[in-house]
């Protein structure tokens, strides 16, 4: 036996071992799609030729290298590509060529009617990027989810009366939003009023709110506050930056930063938690404390730590839009704010019990 004979004989077992498990792969493995089907295929055939040291030096009709250790020269390579039962493969190995259409890739009489549709399926959605395929209908579709409406709220947080030692107080903090999930429309207002004597004070916020997180929103807008009464009545503007949210443990955060229309810089920071002692009894304590960076002596603030104020109210639920309450309520204040109230003849040390309702529109 010649040894060019026993040379071509290990080329051809080579190349027929390839090929019957490159057929294994597209048999057996006909639910892979798109990018990944085609990836996989390329790579075990780069990996099959260079396990029959196809290197790159030499060759043949399809471009495929063919070295002397696997064929003897160029035209036994040429002689098996031109074997129509197996160029198809060479084809799938070659990158200049690269995916041939599926009818190419495996000979008619080797794969099923139906294996050779599900590899023409596979195609056609390597083909459209993974698309959604052609049988899918629009009109056969569900009914998209609504999930852009638009949402309102009214709550009256507290409107409650509080008796002090001194001149007693009605009080109230509103907060009113509309929009969808991810931008609302807020409107605040808090403040206070003496029924005595009609003296008071009274703040509003208008405020575009954006998501930002999954419980949290930034908040940016106008602020204006009303000193009001007999012997004062002088009001002023501020711009406004803030976040509102749910920190962890279910704390209620209310941050702001305010600007003045003098260009005078305050903050403040609210924090309360509600305790569920049962489904309608709730204990909610709150923390709140103002800070401000310039003295205004016309509305009774000093630079520093303004005040603190923590109160408790313990509330029943009859419904979630009626909801009654009592509790109590301290305040102090701090620094140049206490000086000035101090020289208006006011007190810087307050307790208050109250009783209230939380309204839910």
């Amino acid at each position: 036996m010649r040894i060019g004979d026993a040379k071509r004989r290990r080329a051809m077992a080579g190349l027929l071992c390839y090929l019957g498990s490159l057929t294994s792969l597209l048999v057996y493995a006909p639910e892979t799609r798109g990018e990944e089907w085609q990836e996989s295929i390329a790579t075990f055939g780069m990996e099959a030729i260079e396990r029959m040291e196809i290197t790159g030096e030499s060759r043949g009709k399809s471009g495929i290298t063919l070295p002397e250790s696997a064929m003897a020269n160029e035209a036994m390579a040429n002689e098996v590509m031109a074997n129509e039962a197996i160029a198809p493969y060479f084809e799938i190995a070659n990158p200049e060529l690269g995916l041939r259409s599926p009818e190419n890739l495996v000979p008619d009489n080797l794969v099923p009617e139906n294996l050779a549709k599900d590899i023409q399926t596979d195609y056609n959605l390597a083909e459209d990027n993974n698309d959604a395929p052609d049988f899918a209908q629009k009109e056969d579709w569900p009914e998209p989810v609504n999930d852009s409406k638009i949402y309102s709220l009214l709550l009256v947080e507290r409107l409650e009366y509080r008796g002090h030692d001194g001149e007693n107080l009605l009080n109230w903090e509103i907060i009113s939003w509309i929009g969808g999930d991810y931008e609302r429309l807020w409107i605040k207002s808090e403040g206070d009023i003496a029924p005595e004597d009609g003296d008071g004070e009274a703040e509003v916020q208008l405020l575009y709110g954006q998501l930002i997180s999954s419980f949290w929103d930034f908040q940016a807008g106008l602020r204006y506050d009303r000193l009001y009464g007999s012997e004062q009545d002088r009001g002023r503007a501020f711009g406004i930056i803030g976040i509102q949210g749910l920190a962890p443990y279910l704390f209620e955060l209310d941050t702001a930063i305010f600007i003045s229309e003098d260009g005078d810089l305050s903050a403040r920071f609210v924090a309360e938690y509600q305790l569920l002692l049962s489904q309608r009894l709730i204990l909610q304590p709150e923390l709140e404390t103002n800070l401000a960076a310039q003295k205004v002596e016309e509305f009774g603030v000093g630079s520093g730590i303004n005040d603190i104020e923590l109160g408790v109210r313990m509330r029943y639920e009859f419904s979630r839009q009626f909801a009654p309450y009592i509790g109590i309520n301290w305040s102090r204040k701090f620094g140049e704010t206490a000086d000035l109230a101090r020289e208006e003849g006011e007190s810087v040390d307050d307790f208050s019990v109250l009783g209230g309702m939380r309204l839910l529109f």
